[in-house]
């Protein structure tokens, strides 16, 4: 068989083993779910339950992304540091890390988008000339294009590219205009905000719907999803595929932190009078509400020069 066939069974063949590693680690309904968040892996994933996720605007937390990839580099160069290897070799480990990661987790838009982007920048980082997030973002997606051009008609590419671009273009400004005293928590409200604002128009496009608790859904569980569970799922796999009784104990973590998400989410999905429904909209409609965004941000900044911020 050709090299490229032979790796991509490889490939197969560790996500079906790390999927029966989590089949052994979790509950039936927690398996699934931890499957989705931490490998990509989606088939045993309860539709009912992804139906809760996606009313309150917080499937995002369960595509493979950009958060996942700075976990897997930082985790990558700290090792490398321990080991006390050059910071150029270091740096030339997780690049080459990105592409195996990549297809491990099953090659999603959003999952490409990033591993190209922390490619290019570990490439740039070596070489002491690393851009801003847009140059990376913007080189990521003509790669993407350039390699399938009908990507671009992709939902899921179009709202990590959207949400991604309005994090890196108005999270500064957004943060600024808070008027929340604590940094850290203007801070995770200015990347809350921006995300909404940023996918609304593409939400409301696709599916039709917006649900008025989405932005404290994200506030109160996606830094608890990102910074507690998906930590612990990761060290549940890598220690279980080294022992599998040391897998057990962040499993079990994991287990208790999901049944609180779960009955959070199950909560607010009870509350129907928060639902809204959209009708079918025109594309048009989708560029002049980024318009408007865009628009809306301009005068932002231009009253903040005003006052001198």
């Amino acid at each position: 068989a050709p090299p490229l066939d032979r790796a991509l069974r490889e490939i197969d063949a560790l996500r079906g083993a790390i999927s029966r590693l989590m089949d052994r680690q979790y509950a039936e309904r927690d398996a699934g779910y931890m499957k989705g968040l931490v490998a990509g892996i989606r088939d045993d994933f309860d539709p009912l339950q992804f139906d809760d996720f996606s009313r309150l605007g917080l499937t995002h937390v369960l595509a493979i992304s950009g958060l996942h990839v700075a976990v897997v580099v930082f985790v990558l160069l700290k090792l490398a540091a321990l080991l006390r290897l050059s910071r150029e070799r270091g740096l030339d480990i997780a690049f080459a890390a990105m592409p195996m990661y990549m297809l491990a987790t099953g090659a999603s838009p959003s999952v490409v988008r990033a591993c190209i982007m922390a490619m290019i920048a570990l490439a740039l980082a070596r070489k002491h000339r690393l851009k801003d997030g847009l140059h990376l973002l913007a080189a990521a997606a003509v790669c993407m294009v350039a390699w399938n051009p009908l990507i671009v008609e992709d939902v899921s590419f179009q709202l990590s590219f959207a949400v991604t671009a309005g994090l890196l273009l108005y999270v500064p400004l957004v943060s600024k205009l808070l008027p929340v005293p604590w940094p850290w928590l203007r801070s995770a409200l200015a990347v809350a905000i921006t995300a909404q604002i940023a996918s609304f128009p593409l939400s409301v496009y696709y599916f039709h719907g917006f649900h008025l608790l989405s932005l404290p859904a994200n506030l109160a569980l996606v830094p608890f999803i990102s910074f507690v569970i998906l930590p612990l799922g990761m060290a549940a796999v890598a220690l279980g595929a080294v022992w599998a009784p040391l897998g057990t104990i962040p499993a079990a973590l994991a287990s208790y932190g999901n049944e609180a998400t779960f009955a959070v989410v199950e909560r607010m999905n009870a509350l129907l009078a928060l639902r809204t429904v959209w009708p079918d909209q025109h594309a048009a409609w989708v560029a002049a509400a980024y318009a408007l965004i865009g628009a809306t941000a301009a005068y932002a900044r231009y009253r903040l020069r005003l006052r001198g911020e």
